[in-house]
């Protein structure tokens, strides 16, 4: 007989003869194999016979098949399609499916029919996708059985299964569906499953107590995975969310950085940026609210992760997806996941770098003033018509009250008679010819720098998942001076000690420091453009400084006497003299016990430690006007202005140090349920406890003087002591008698948790959620009725696309509708149930003689939690085998126990105070729609979404005391919270510009009554500064392994007030001012008057009789220029804010080299600029002029994957 033969052996041997061989000494001496066949079979079979099967599986696996005749025959025909499959996988499908079982003997596979077997045994394993990340939330279920469960947060799953052979299923929305043959077997089994996608969402909500699957998830959320945060290679993490999210706005934050609101602004003196969780756990941030927190200089928590670190960040809006976490979550919850090791007995090291390279700011931008010529135009104007306000002396009494070069030269020649009109003019014609615009770019700007490297490296020993990475990033600021230095470290472990415990511990260290010249955009605007840096000897020019007299200093004093005989000013000098250095430690510990009592029970205990460490210092060497200044001024004077004695301050630099720290405590527990009962039930619930303490704290050492090289200093002396303008005074920095410090400041506060969360799914169709959470903390009264806050949640969801009349649409992928409401809260930490008083140290009051103190805070005795009910229907969708899908949401948020600033009786001693009884009304409108496919060697991407969100303060008892209150509330009832008004602008009469007031009456803007009439009367609604309409759009288009990005941004349906000028009379009161470069929109560059402006005031000339205006009805230009309608545009705008290119490098680069699996190189721009606005100026809304704006910034790096 031929040994291909075989497989026919049942012909010519019964059955009962099968024993005999099966126990011969030839073949039990071959290796025992029973359910291993370590080969891939490919089969195209269309009612194949039992023989021919066996044929082709011989063929291809080289093995040999023993069947019974009387077997064969029972069998039925075999059709099936698989592609390089494990041949023990297509026995297992096949004999499965026929109820026939098959043992390997060396090269004989054996079929036989399956014994019955009773009783059940243990399945478990884990489901991963191609990456090797856990699928959460997976079902796995024996089929024809009700015996069903899902996988847990890390993929694993174990169920009991009959003892006999089984099919098993495993699925999850986004991925193929998976089939699994187990063997008849008494014995516990292992199954890992690998699942692949099928261009599905599959998406998981992470709330930071429960990860939920999309097809059971209630509420409203979006999610941001690695992938799209990898796009854009950001060196900050708030910088590669901004324009992702719907619903989601940023600003600027004051700090060169962003912060956010979520469906708008729902507080007035509360904290209004979002809570930010990592891995479950709240992290501290910087209030944006409270006056004791402002200047804390921490990292905000976003700049202190690292985006490297980033698996994913879920985007909680809505009551239902946020009120787990209370009082805490009125504002929203941004939920970050950070990267755990992936694959197990593996280790994987990743490392990249970047460098960026930005262009310079604009400094015609950032100052906005107007050129040299213009500015002395318009001076000498003021002069000639006799325009001034409060004229100029030259008096020890002016020695704070600051002009310009080109006004003492007015001075000079027009007014005291001490040079020629045409030396004046000679003189002046020179400082017009004069722009320093050129010497402030190349030596106070530079050319913004930042370089990023990173590493991190994850493994997986045993039962232990461990990951640990670094990144050192190196900034240079857009100011001379300006560079900061900060590492990120971060160390996740978790390790399962056995079958029920799993320890977790996580640490993260950042540490920032942070040096500038404290220049800033606002220095550069107190020079007058014709002030240049240096001379043409390269020597220091001399300016006019913008808060003391130069002039005064310059003529009237005798400095010879004095520490320093040198009192001239300049910026560069000053900016090169000074310095201020920041440096800030942050430590995170979190530790973790996760306890699973029974399948599907677990018991969590989680604790977390946060603390910081702040050192602020700044540093003024003696070069510097500001010590020179400082020292003369404690220096006797006789009537000659000369000094008559030494100066109370040692000569030397001056430093001042600030310090602070702040650390939080947070421990909870509580035990989780996620089970499936049956073949259709599914539950999840959470029930725990929460307790968390936040301190922090912040001093001021006193000042030192006389520092050097040689000396450490030393601190003023306490009393009063005379000064140079012939007054006396207080030294600087000198603490209050028994204290140690100049400043302190504390705050400290409490948080007792209970909460809970169940959701039930029915048949993968239906869902309902609850979640009840309550606070009490020692900010709130100590009244019951208010110090707790009861939040809560309701929700429901339907997956129409899981009915049967809809689960075959070809079409229809998916389609669910979610409907929630619910109620979460807003901690009032601005304010205080007692009454608080703030004394100051420094100085001594002249009238008393003692230390000053304040109120600070007259006392809410009410004082409660603010709270935002939220009602939210939306509508998830996916269409043509998920190449087209998006969302849609409706929500409207209604904010009670608003803390709000109200009038109040002056007898309480204050006319306002701040109580829980305003509201505010947020309503909108989200969509998403995401479109992917591919063609070939092309593939594409991309997302759109649109929110539109309405404001209302719908309560608020506050009434304006005037006009000008009313121009500079922030919340006026009945409108939204960045609500704009303005006067209407009724044209020219007798010379004199006129206002409308709301029934079309005329008033002259020199009629002083109209500043007592009625606001409501005069002031006319124009729209609201915040849009409403936000857009956002991002696209990805690749070819093999050349991937292009674009992100694009906009906003519409906002107000803008356009630049004016600001028609100054060049009063001497205060610091000095320039002229800003809108008169040159007046005035022409000869000199002349332009008299019709487009958007201003047009400048005074005559009334209607000819007669000159007088320069006490000019000044009242400067009321109303930047109220009139006129000046009111259209603030839409669409931005291309960021290019990326990244490429993979073939493979075949590499080739010998074992240790290298990938590298990725990119390179982008960003701030590419305005595609479209509808200001007539092409100004960006935001960064109109007169500031700061972002710079077009080219990016190239690299990222390696060992």
């Amino acid at each position: 007989m031929r040994k291909h033969d075989l497989y026919s052996m049942g012909l010519v041997l019964a059955l009962s003869a099968a024993p005999c061989w099966m126990g011969s000494s030839a073949l039990m001496a071959q290796t025992h194999q029973p359910t291993v066949i370590k080969k891939n079979v490919t089969l195209h079979l269309q009612k194949a016979s039992v023989k021919d099967f066996f044929a082709e599986m011989k063929k291809q696996t080289g093995l040999d098949f023993i069947c019974s005749a009387d077997l064969a025959k029972q069998l039925h025909a075999i059709t099936l399609n698989v592609k390089n499959m494990e041949a023990s996988q297509v026995l297992d499908e096949v004999l499965g499916n026929q109820n026939c079982q098959w043992k390997r003997k060396g090269d004989i596979i054996m079929v036989t029919r399956k014994e019955k077997v009773q009783g059940h045994r243990l399945l478990k394993g884990y489901v991963k996708d191609e990456e090797g990340e856990p699928v959460i939330g997976a079902f796995v279920k024996v089929e024809g059985t009700n015996i069903q469960t899902v996988t847990d947060a890390n993929g694993y799953y174990q169920l009991r299964v009959p003892a006999a052979n089984s099919k098993i299923t495993y699925g999850y929305l986004g991925m193929n569906n998976n089939t699994y043959i187990l063997a008849s077997g008494s014995h516990d089994a292992t199954h890992h499953v690998t699942m692949t996608s099928n261009n599905e969402l599959s998406d998981v909500m992470v709330t930071g107590y429960q990860t939920i699957s999309r097809e059971r998830a209630t509420g409203s959320y979006s999610i941001i995975n690695k992938e799209d945060l990898e796009k854009r290679h950001s060196t900050n993490l708030a910088d590669a969310l901004d324009g992702l999210v719907p619903g989601m706005q940023s600003q600027d934050d004051g700090r060169g950085g962003k912060k956010f609101t979520i469906r708008g602004t729902s507080t007035m003196n509360a904290n209004k940026t979002p809570l930010v969780v990592v891995d479950g756990y709240p992290i501290m941030d910087n209030n944006d609210v409270d006056y004791k927190l402002r200047s804390n200089p921490n990292l905000n928590a976003l700049e202190r992760i690292n985006p490297d670190d980033v698996e994913s960040i879920t985007i909680l809006k809505d009551a239902a997806a946020a009120s787990i976490w209370g009082a805490r979550s009125a504002n929203g919850v941004i939920v970050i996941t950070t990267k755990k090791n992936k694959k197990k007995n593996a280790v994987e090291v990743e490392a990249g770098t970047q460098f960026s390279v930005g262009s310079k700011q604009n400094v015609q931008h950032l100052t906005n003033l107007a050129s040299s010529r213009d500015a002395i135009n318009y001076q000498r104007w003021i002069f000639q018509n006799d325009y001034l306000g409060d004229e100029y002396t030259r008096s020890i009494d002016n020695l704070n009250n600051c002009i310009s070069p080109s006004e003492l030269l007015l001075y000079q020649g027009l007014r005291w008679g001490e040079i020629s009109e045409s030396e004046m003019n000679a003189q002046l014609d020179r400082l017009a010819s004069l722009d320093n615009k050129k010497q402030i770019s190349k030596y106070l700007l530079q050319t913004p720098i930042t370089s990023k490297t990173h590493a991190s490296i994850s493994a997986n020993v045993g039962g232990w998942d461990t990951r640990a990475s670094l990144q050192y990033e190196h900034e240079e600021g857009d100011f001379m001076g300006r560079h900061d230095n900060t590492w990120r470290a971060d160390w996740q472990n978790s390790y399962k000690l056995n079958k029920i415990f799993t320890f977790n511990l996580g640490l993260n260290l950042v540490n920032s420091n942070r040096h500038s010249s404290q220049v800033t955009y606002s220095d550069l605007a107190y020079l007058a453009p014709y002030e240049m840096l240096l001379n043409e000897d390269g020597s220091y020019a001399s300016h006019f400084h913008a808060g003391y007299n130069s002039d005064v200093l310059g003529s009237l004093y005798d400095w010879s006497g004095f520490a320093y005989k040198n009192m001239s000013y300049n910026l560069l000098q000053e900016a090169r003299a000074r310095r201020n250095r920041i440096n800030n430690t942050q430590m995170r510990t979190q530790v973790g016990l996760q306890v699973n009592i029974i399948d599907g029970l677990q018991f969590n205990s989680k604790f977390q430690y946060e603390t910081s460490r702040y050192t602020n210092t700044s540093t003024n060497g003696e070069e510097s006007f500001y010590v020179r200044n400082m020292v003369n001024r404690y220096t006797l004077v006789d009537d000659d202005l000369a000094a008559a004695g030494t100066s109370a301050l040692p000569m030397g630099a001056i430093v001042s140090k600030g310090r602070g720290k702040n650390h939080s405590a947070l421990f909870r527990n509580d035990i989780s349920l996620d089970k499936v009962f049956g073949e259709k039930h599914a539950l999840s619930a959470v029930l725990g406890n929460e307790i968390s303490n936040y301190y922090y704290t912040a001093w001021t050492l006193p000042t030192l003087y006389g520092v050097s090289a040689s000396s450490a200093g030393v601190m003023g002396q306490s009393g009063v002591f005379d000064t140079y303008d012939q007054t006396t005074s207080t030294i600087e920095g000198v603490p209050s008698e028994g204290h140690d410090h100049l400043t302190d400041t504390w705050n400290h506060n409490r948080y007792v948790s209970f909460y809970g969360n169940a959701s039930y799914m029915y048949d993968d169709r239906y869902g309902l959620s609850v979640s009840a959470r309550s606070d009490a903390s020692n900010m709130i009264t100590s009244e019951a009725k208010y110090r707790w806050s009861p939040l809560w949640s309701v929700g429901a969801m339907w997956n129409l696309h899981n009915e049967k009349w809809l689960k075959d649409n070809k079409v229809l992928n998916r389609l669910t509708l979610r409907l929630t409401y619910g109620k979460n809260g807003n901690a009032p930490t601005s304010s205080s149930a007692r009454t608080t008083i703030n004394t100051q140290g420094g100085y001594i009051d002249d009238f008393t003689g003692l230390y000053p103190g304040s109120i600070s805070d007259y006392g809410n005795p009410t004082l409660r939690w603010e709270k935002t009910a939220t009602t939210n229907i939306g509508l998830d969708f996916a269409l043509f085998n998920n190449h087209l899908y998006g969302s849609f949401d409706y929500y409207n948020k209604k904010s009670t126990d608003v803390l709000g600033t109200v009038n109040m009786a002056g007898v309480n001693g204050t006319t306002y105070g701040t109580f829980n009884n305003a509201a505010i009304q947020n309503h909108g409108i989200e969509v998403t729609l995401g479109a992917q496919g591919s063609v070939g060697d092309f593939s594409f991407s991309g997302n759109l979404n649109w929110s539109y969100n309405k404001n209302k303060v719908t309560k608020l008892y506050i009434e304006a005391a005037d006009i000008s209150s009313f121009l500079n509330a922030e919340y006026i009832p009945g409108y939204p919270i960045g609500a704009m008004f303005t006067y209407e602008y009724g044209g020219m009469e007798n010379g004199i510009p006129t206002i409308l007031d709301t029934d079309g009456n005329s008033y002259p803007i020199t009629d002083f009554s109209i500043f007592y009439m009625k606001p409501e009367k005069m002031m006319h609604y124009q729209g609201t500064m915040i849009a409403p309409h936000t857009v956002g759009l991002n696209l990805s288009v690749s070819w093999k392994d050349l991937t292009l990005c674009a992100f694009v941004n906009g906003r519409f349906g906002g107000k803008m007030r356009m630049p004016s000028f600001n028609y100054g009379s060049l009063d001497i009161y205060g610091m000095r001012s320039n002229i800003s470069a809108e008169v040159a929109e007046v005035m022409g560059k000869d000199g002349n008057i332009i008299a019709t402006p487009s958007h201003m005031l047009p400048l005074p000339t005559t009334d209607g009789e000819g007669n000159a205006i007088g320069k006490y009805d000019y000044a009242t230009w400067a009321f109303y220029y930047n109220s009139m309608n006129f000046s009111v545009e259209k603030s839409d705008y669409i931005y291309l804010s960021e290019i990326d290119l990244n490429y993979t490098l073939p493979r075949s680069l590499f080739t010998g080299n074992k240790w290298i699996k990938n590298v990725d190189v990119f390179g982008k721009l960003e701030n590419v600029g305005l595609l479209w606005s509808a200001n007539s100026k092409h100004y960006h809304p935001d960064y109109l002029p007169g500031s700061w704006e972002p710079q077009l910034t080219f990016t190239i790096g690299a990222n390696v994957k060992f």
